[in-house]
């Protein structure tokens, strides 16, 4: 069943895509078939708007389509089943008040964005949207990266170079010598703050 949007001038390849993964939403998080228009016009906004960040340096244009669709549709979800139990709609009326603004009283958390409490308790440390960001980024750096490549750092987030060089059977010298061309395309695709020591 396809819907009334018309997108001229549009990637066609892009329209496919955001059609497709619409379509696929439809019976997760809540969403219905009357949903389906407002879920590709979400995308395609999206993507829109991210469309000056594309860079054919970095990344094919269909894998960079791909990747801003799937973290639009996961944005989606996880806002629709935040929804389910948001917080602040569970907030008694008896809560403690904060400050009183424009003649009425406030409840902290009707005063406090959702990335700042967040940020306050420790659950993150960048905003969702930077987070977002950011995730799309590695996502088409590591698209680049061939698989021993991914697999080195795969290994990294868990023993030191030392037991990757082990784990692998491959000098440490070498594997060093790996790990100094991979930074260097992190700190050439502007993530070096991604680094760790």
């Amino acid at each position: 069943m396809g819907t009334k949007n018309r997108y001229k001038g549009i990637d066609p390849y892009a329209v496919k895509v955001i059609r497709h993964r619409a379509w696929k939403l439809i019976g997760t998080a809540g969403y219905t078939i009357d949903d389906l228009e407002d879920i590709e016009q979400d995308l395609m906004i999206d993507l829109m708007q991210r469309m000056a960040r594309y860079d054919e340096n970095r990344a094919q244009l269909n894998t960079f389509i791909d990747r801003i669709v799937d973290h639009k549709i996961a944005d989606l979800v996880s806002s629709r089943t935040a929804e389910k139990r948001n917080f602040r709609k569970r907030a008694s009326a008896s809560a403690p008040k904060l400050e009183e603004r424009e003649g009425a009283w406030h409840l902290l958390l009707e005063t406090t964005s959702t990335d700042t409490y967040f940020e306050r308790m420790g659950y993150q440390t960048r905003p969702t949207e930077e987070q977002h960001d950011l995730q799309i980024d590695l996502d088409l750096l590591f698209a680049r990266f061939s698989e021993s490549e991914r697999q080195l750092l795969e290994l990294l987030k868990r023993m030191t170079l030392a037991e990757a060089a082990k784990e692998l059977g491959i000098p440490r010298t070498t594997l060093d010598y790996r790990l100094g061309r991979l930074r260097k395309s992190f700190i050439d695709s502007g993530l070096q703050d991604y680094l760790r020591g």
